[in-house]
């Protein structure tokens, strides 16, 4: 197939980062093994073409005193879940094929009473106190306008070369992605993004169901009810969310933003929650909250295949 006709944009979450070119090169090692999995043919070509069909809208290097990982330590990672991927196969995201719900969390050391307590839910200010990232979005204008736009060039340069156009966001990116098509929906100095739209918006382990978050974004003054507080310029949205994922600890999106469907804003808006994320550090810890786990997600996969035409949506 013509990738070239094709676009897909990375943003990355919050915390420590590998330098740019370590982090684009593991987000799409694990697309394309994720790919491979059902079409090897596909999953070459992609890997043929990648200079072109991927981007990396990388912000962390925006954020003063950004510390960034080891990129020996992501690559060994990595190199592990994409193994584990292809040994379990579409059983990868079925967390009761490898343990029960009680032994599951008390695998990543949360009782299962205090879950059921709703102990695990996200309290007011966490987010704000915890994510030093968060907290200079929301302060500095400057700053946060100068993170968007390490989406806005590479998005507003693919839409107005015809491509079609797929955003895969993370984290803090989901919502830093959603304000970026916001003001391409509604900016005046967007104007010419207006009748401009992306195929497909993926959101993975994402806060954007937190209120806090909520009052972070561009278009919050609007409410989330009516056509001017919404972005309009996504085709398709697909929400991934983990077991054990306290970042998105709100699993699904669809009830959030349901007047997308209701005012006809998309054409369909879809979440898959209670997902595996079997990730693990060097030291062995699991991060149920990791992009490497999300990219991996048999259902991604599928998601993919239905923004390149292979399969249809339904």
């Amino acid at each position: 197939m013509d990738l070239s006709k094709y676009k897909i944009i990375f943003i990355h979450g919050l915390a420590s980062k590998p330098p740019e070119e370590n982090l684009l090169a593991n987000w799409k090692r694990c697309l394309i093994e994720n790919i491979r999995c059902y079409d090897s043919d596909l999953a070459d070509e992609m890997k043929d073409k990648a200079d072109d069909l991927f981007h990396m809208a990388y912000w962390a290097n925006v954020i003063p005193n950004h510390i960034e990982d080891d990129p020996r330590s992501s690559k060994y990672s990595t190199e592990k879940i994409i193994e584990l991927r292809r040994r379990m196969g579409d059983k990868f995201h079925v967390s009761n094929k490898i343990a029960k719900f009680n032994n599951f969390w008390k695998r990543i050391g949360i009782d299962t009473v205090d879950l059921v307590l709703n102990i695990l839910t996200v309290k007011d200010e966490v987010v704000k106190k915890k994510c030093f990232e968060v907290e200079l979005y929301q302060r500095d204008n400057y700053l946060a306008e100068r993170i968007r736009l390490k989406l806005e060039s590479p998005l507003r340069k693919a839409l107005l070369e015809g491509r079609k156009v797929a955003i895969v966001a993370h984290s803090m990116g989901t919502f830093i992605a959603y304000d970026v098509l916001w003001r391409f929906s509604h900016h005046r100095d967007a104007a010419d993004m207006w009748d401009k739209k992306v195929e497909l918006f993926i959101t993975m382990g994402s806060p954007l169901g937190d209120p806090l978050i909520k009052e972070l974004m561009l278009g919050k003054r609007y409410g989330f009810k009516e056509e001017r507080g919404l972005p309009k310029n996504i085709t398709y949205w697909v929400n991934f969310s983990a077991l054990g994922d306290i970042v998105c600890h709100d699993q699904t999106l669809t009830d959030d933003f349901k007047y997308m469907k209701k005012l006809n804003l998309l054409k369909d808006f879809r979440d898959y929650r209670g997902l595996y994320n079997p990730y693990r550090n060097k030291e062995g810890k699991l991060n149920p909250h990791k992009s490497y786990g999300y990219l991996l997600q048999p259902k991604l996969a599928k998601t993919i295949f239905r923004f390149f035409g292979k399969i249809k949506w339904r």
